[in-house]
């Protein structure tokens, strides 16, 4: 989340989807084999090398994945104020607020249900993990539409 200052957003470029796509794919009848499209989706499986949560903060963020970048919005320290007090409201940003050009709607996938249904006030839906899962099933659908779109 470093270039995302805390109660903001910033989109950076999906890196691995566009030299995929005009790198490679583009190029295809150069090759001998098209490579597979494949990406760490919105955090690496690992996680963050070093991160101790027992010592160190983290901010609230959904990372949600568009055409040709990622939207990174960020809350503040879920230390300073609780996550499940955050999440709600960066996912009212994204589905009713100023930010909701970018959302794809409920019917995108089952993520976005669930993005929709905690800015509307769901309980049960404000942790980190719950929005690094409902971002990896939006995340999947798209990148899967995307392929499946392409001639």
């Amino acid at each position: 989340m470093v270039g995302v200052d805390r109660n903001s957003f910033n989109e950076f470029p999906r890196t691995e989807w566009m030299a995929w796509k005009s790198g490679l794919y583009d190029n295809q009848d150069r090759l001998p084999r098209l490579p597979t499209f494949s990406d760490y989706a919105i955090q690496h499986p690992a996680g963050v090398e070093g991160f101790d949560p027992r010592t160190m903060s983290a901010s609230a963020a959904v990372r949600y994945a568009l055409d040709k970048t990622w939207l990174l919005v960020k809350g503040v320290s879920t230390k300073n104020l609780g996550a499940k007090e955050q999440f709600p409201r960066l996912a009212s940003q994204l589905v009713h607020g100023h930010l909701k050009s970018y959302f794809a709607g409920a019917e995108h996938c089952s993520g976005c249900a669930d993005m929709q249904r905690a800015a509307d006030g769901e309980a049960n839906l404000g942790s980190p993990e719950i929005w690094r899962r409902l971002g990896t099933i939006h995340h999947i659908t798209s990148a899967v539409d995307q392929l499946d779109a392409l001639p």
